[in-house]
């Protein structure tokens, strides 16, 4: 990936045999048909884990309504955590979900210092 001189960067395509990965800057046109704003959502799809919401370092199963294809696996089933992380596949043990994750929000949030938070997921 290159970095332009303004801190924006190039669209990049790296084919591999499981998955199609590509990267778009801020400034992509397409960036913006990839962000889903759940506050305009469909309130119907739009879900408040209430348990998550009031906790701190807790993970929590969650069935989705469609396969999520994930290194050529399908699942149906994730793992969402309050530190900003997806896991993906069966919990086995602690190693196992220390590889298989996404971490769009990586960081150690607590939800449980304040009644205005929530963790919100969206399943469409």
């Amino acid at each position: 990936m290159d970095t332009l001189p303004d801190n924006r960067t190039r669209v990049v395509e790296d084919n591999h045999s499981y998955y199609v990965s590509r990267l778009y800057g801020p400034s992509e046109p397409h960036s913006r048909e990839l962000w889903v704003d759940v506050a305009e959502a469909n309130r119907s799809q739009v879900k408040i884990h209430t348990i998550l919401s009031n906790t701190h370092r807790q993970a929590s199963r969650v069935v989705l309504s469609f396969d999520f294809p994930f290194y050529g696996h399908p699942l149906r089933q994730i793992t969402i955590a309050t530190g900003g992380f997806i896991f993906m596949g069966d919990v086995i043990h602690r190693m196992l979900t220390a590889t298989q994750y996404v971490a769009p929000l990586m960081a150690n949030f607590n939800p449980g210092y304040s009644d205005n938070s929530t963790v919100v997921y969206f399943d469409n």
